[in-house]
């Protein structure tokens, strides 16, 4: 792996960029000898997060998942529109809370 250290002379992102995907290989970044970050390729990115598996994976026919996800539900102790509801409006208000607390 190449690392470079971040300064005023720092190659330009754009080169950094071009030589991750070209070699394929990722870029540490470096200040004072410090590890801050490291410019990887997408599809490398891609590989250590599972996307590409999932990506290859043929689809359910949706037929099928609905059965699958209406079982699941029952399962799960969601038997009724109730119940249903009850849940939809719980994920609902995580979601409101989520995006009043962004990260960062």
């Amino acid at each position: 792996m190449q690392t470079i250290q971040v300064s005023d002379n720092t190659p330009s992102l754009s080169t950094l960029v071009d030589q991750t995907v070209m070699g394929q290989e990722p870029i540490l970044l470096t200040t004072q000898e410090d590890k801050q970050a490291i410019l990887l390729s997408v599809e490398i990115f891609e590989s250590l997060i599972g996307l590409q598996n999932d990506a290859q994976r043929p689809l359910m026919p949706l037929s099928e998942f609905q059965v699958k996800f209406q079982q699941d539900l029952v399962d799960a102790g969601y038997d009724n529109k109730e119940s249903i509801l009850n849940l939809l409006n719980d994920v609902k208000q995580e979601i409101v809370q989520e995006r009043s607390h962004p990260l960062g």
